[in-house]
C-alpha cells in the first residue's frame, strides 16, 4: 500500500445537536490549502491555519434553523465588518477567502447532515455571497485582479 504524505487539518462543530466535521488538506504544517477549483480549474489558496481556524470560528453558526445560506450571509457580514474595522479596508482576495470559507462550512453541513453534494451549485452559491459584499465595496477596494473569477461576470 503506498504511503500517503497527504497531511489532512480536522475541526469540529457542534450545531444544532449536531457535529459538523470540516476537514481540509494542509499544504505544510502551518498552511491550509483553500480548493477554489469550483471558481476556476486549478485555483487555490495557502493559508495560515490560524487565520483559517479563526475564520471558522467566526463564520460558524449556533444553528442552521431556517435558511442555511441567509445565516451564513450574517456571519459573513461580521467577519466583513471585524476585518474592515482592523485594516481600514478589504481586499477582493481576503473577500473571496471568507465566502470561500462559508462555502466550505455549507459543503459540511449539505454532505454530513443530508447527505447530498453541493459540488455542481458551490460556484452560483459563491458569486451570490461574494457580489452581496462586493457591490457594497467602495469604488477604491474593487481592483480588478480577481474581479471576473470572484464575481462570474465578464
Amino acid at each position: 500500500m503506498p504511503e500517503s504524505n497527504i497531511l489532512e487539518f480536522v475541526k469540529a462543530y457542534k450545531v444544532d445537536d449536531y457535529d459538523i466535521i470540516i476537514r481540509l488538506k494542509q499544504h505544510d504544517d502551518l498552511n491550509i490549502l483553500i480548493d477554489l477549483n469550483y471558481l476556476m480549474p486549478n485555483l487555490s489558496d495557502v493559508c495560515l491555519i490560524s487565520e483559517v481556524v479563526a475564520d471558522l470560528d467566526i463564520l460558524m453558526p449556533l444553528s442552521f434553523i431556517g435558511d442555511p445560506i441567509s445565516i451564513l450571509i450574517q456571519n459573513l457580514e461580521l467577519r466583513i465588518k471585524d476585518h474592515v474595522k482592523k485594516f481600514g479596508r478589504i481586499l477582493q482576495s481576503d473577500l473571496g477567502l471568507y465566502v470561500a470559507e462559508a462555502i466550505i462550512i455549507l459543503e459540511a453541513y449539505t454532505n454530513q447532515i443530508f447527505h447530498q453534494s453541493m459540488a455542481h451549485e458551490k460556484k452560483k452559491i459563491f458569486h451570490l455571497m461574494f457580489n452581496i459584499f462586493f457591490e457594497k465595496m467602495p469604488p477604491q477596494w474593487k481592483n480588478n485582479e480577481y474581479a471576473s473569477i470572484f464575481t462570474g461576470k465578464n
